[in-house]
Parts: C-alpha cells; sequence; structure tokens
C-alpha cells in the first residue's frame, strides 16, 4: 500500500480555516435558536454562550498580557480579542482611544460576521448588537469589573462600524 502524500496548510491558513468555522458555528446555531424558539431565547442563550466565550479568551490575554484594571487595558484587551482572535491580526479592523484615563472608545471597522450574514444564511441579522455588548462587556468585566461597556454604532442600526464605549464611573 502506498502512503498518500497530503499537502500541508501553513499555520496561517489552519488559522483562517479555524476562525471561518468558529464564525460559521456561531451563527448556525444563532439562527437555528430563533427559528425553533424566537428571537428572544435566541438572544438570551447567544449572550450567555459569547460571554463565556470571551470570557474565557480574556482571562488568557489578561494573563499573558498582565493587563491590569484599567479603561486603558480594558480597551488594549478589547483590540487584542477583535484583532488578534478574530480579526486575523490585522489592525486595520479595529479602533481603540482613550479619552481621558475614565473614558474610552472600541471601534470594530470591519466584522466578518456582519459581512458574510447572507453566507451563513443569517441575512436579516437584526441584534447581534445585543450579543456582541454582551460579549464585549464580559470581556472588559473579567479584566475591571467595575467598567461600564455601551454599544453606540451599530450595523444593524445602519451604520458603518459598531462602537463600544468603555467608561469607568466617578
Amino acid at each position: 500500500m502506498k502512503e498518500l502524500e497530503v499537502p500541508k496548510l501553513t499555520w496561517e491558513e489552519r488559522y483562517r480555516r479555524m476562525i471561518d468555522i468558529a464564525y460559521a458555528l456561531s451563527t448556525t446555531y444563532k439562527t437555528l435558536l430563533k427559528e425553533q424558539y424566537g428571537e428572544q431565547t435566541a438572544i438570551e442563550i447567544s449572550k450567555k454562550v459569547q460571554a463565556t466565550m470571551s470570557g474565557r479568551c480574556a482571562r488568557k490575554l489578561i494573563q499573558y498580557y498582565d493587563l491590569k484594571p484599567t479603561v486603558e487595558d480594558v480597551i488594549k484587551l478589547m483590540k487584542l480579542y477583535s484583532s488578534e482572535v478574530w480579526g486575523y491580526g490585522a489592525d486595520k479592523y479595529v479602533g481603540a482611544y482613550l479619552e481621558s484615563p475614565r473614558k474610552g472608545l472600541f471601534v470594530n471597522k470591519v466584522c466578518r460576521i456582519w459581512e458574510k450574514r447572507k453566507d451563513f444564511g443569517d441575512e436579516n441579522r437584526s441584534t447581534c448588537h445585543i450579543n456582541c455588548a454582551e460579549e464585549y462587556g464580559s470581556l472588559a468585566r473579567q479584566l475591571a469589573p467595575q467598567v461600564k461597556v455601551t454599544v453606540g454604532k451599530a450595523y444593524p442600526k445602519g451604520d458603518d462600524c459598531c462602537e463600544f464605549f468603555i467608561e469607568e464611573p466617578e
């Protein structure tokens, strides 16, 4: 019997395939939940799943980069998570801004799930910003429980990006 030579993917190609699978999985389960149980139940389940997922990743990033419970480091964590974990390491997809030690802004300039919503069978993806608010809020709470994360602009609202305002109450 002859052993077959099988082509090898590069690390980046493997990573891109896994991210694509993660996007498809995320969208598919939400679509199925929405069809089976209605939009509100799908939102509640998705919020818990996304909070768990981002929280797990956050703990690892916080430890590895020795991030501190400040607004600045929360924004850095969001950028790491969005750019390095979901965005193939490309900074062009995100923006991270500090207005003051207690206030800042994180922007997702590109959302692959939003871009590919038709491909994933969820063309009318009207509530993803609610789930992302929970995802990024959970990410922030892992580092700084006192920080509040609020969604401003969002693709489902017709905006050109998704904004997350990060603020530490007085």
